[in-house]
């Protein structure tokens, strides 16, 4: 199993479960069951530098509106020593751990100095049993491994893995032609009427098409994997800008669109930061104005940043849930697709 590192196949799982999620339930009318949720453990000691390169993932993972808790604990001091609450503290500033991190001493989840065998040491509970995952068991591994059970267990407990519920799925598969996608598209400094399978076909050329949204946290990351595809590959990208207009968390507009292009001075993008700090470079790629998401509820997309290969005939060649999401499938991630294909 690779090691996890901030690459778009990553956000892709992590957008199934995190904050880039559409809001489907408009109900504000309580309810007497607590919701679901899963709790992420990480287990570390000062002494030990490994995992310390995999904290933003879990910051990224604890920032945004979730199913998924994360909290943290120290082990041992850099002496080897039991590590103390101020140990944990000054360990957590020093390495810039947004999500709770203490002592692991008396800890609520019975987790031994004794017991932890390699370091970090990961862990996740559930608070629901769903298909082969049960609630209120200890389920150790890799930070990969869990996050990939947290997808097929949100998927399972949303039914989007349940075969009954398979009249509610979006049918697009590979092999179909895309859906037709009109809209606006800022195209060379500004906004013109556009068709995806017209620019597609004019060109020829294999396209990534890229589901994304201004004030998704993890959309501001993983750009930079696409700039090294379209050049690798040389394949055209289309960013299509959802705006998720059933989800509170999500403000976006024309103008912020721009401005994520343009790596522009702007404050909103993001979970409340400046639209000039998302990785890459300025883009002079086609973003498609979705705000309402005609385009994303067309495509079967529920979370950001989701990606697509399509050939030059606007034939979908590449769709990412045909490749995982069971032990049968065979985790081809969007590069290895790429590879696959065009390589």
């Amino acid at each position: 199993m690779r090691i996890i590192s901030f690459t778009l196949s990553l956000l892709m799982l992590a957008s199934v479960f995190a904050g880039c999620l559409e809001d489907t339930d408009d109900s504000s009318e309580p309810t007497d069951q607590d919701p679901a949720n899963a709790t992420l453990i990480v287990v570390n000691s000062e002494w030990n530098s490994a995992g310390t390169d995999e904290y933003p993932i879990l910051n990224e993972i604890f920032n945004s509106k979730q199913l998924i808790d994360v909290i943290g604990f120290l082990d041992q001091n850099t002496n080897g020593e039991v590590a103390t609450q101020e140990d944990a503290t000054s360990y957590a500033e020093t390495n810039g751990i947004e999500f709770p991190f203490t002592s692991l001493q008396s800890n609520e989840y019975d987790i031994y100095s004794s017991d932890i065998e390699g370091l970090p040491y990961y862990a996740i509970l559930f608070s629901t049993s769903c298909d082969t995952i049960s609630s209120n068991q200890l389920y150790l591994g890799n930070l990969n491994d869990l996050i990939e059970m947290s997808e097929e267990w949100v998927l399972c407990i949303s039914g989007e893995g349940n075969e009954t519920n398979d009249e509610e799925e979006v049918n697009l598969q590979e092999g179909d032609l895309i859906p037709e996608t009109n809209s606006h598209a800022y195209v060379d400094n500004s906004w013109i009427n556009y068709s995806l399978s017209e620019s597609i076909n004019t060109s020829g050329n294999h396209h990534i098409i890229l589901f994304t949204n201004t004030d998704c946290s993890y959309c501001m990351v993983g750009n930079s994997d696409i700039e090294t595809y379209a050049e690798q590959y040389s394949v055209d990208v289309v960013y299509i800008m959802a705006g998720f207009q059933s989800a509170s968390w999500s403000n976006t507009s024309r103008e912020e669109i721009v401005a994520f292009r343009n790596m522009d001075n702007f404050s909103g993008c993001g979970k409340d930061t400046n639209c000039d700090s998302r990785d890459g470079n300025p883009h002079n790629w086609t973003y498609v104005d979705d705000l309402q998401d005609i385009n994303m509820e067309n495509w079967g997309v529920i979370g950001t940043p989701t990606a697509f290969i399509v050939d030059g005939d606007s034939k979908l060649v590449w769709h990412p849930e045909q490749h995982r999401g069971d032990e049968n499938s065979d985790d081809e991630d969007l590069g290895q697709g790429l590879e696959r294909i065009l390589g």
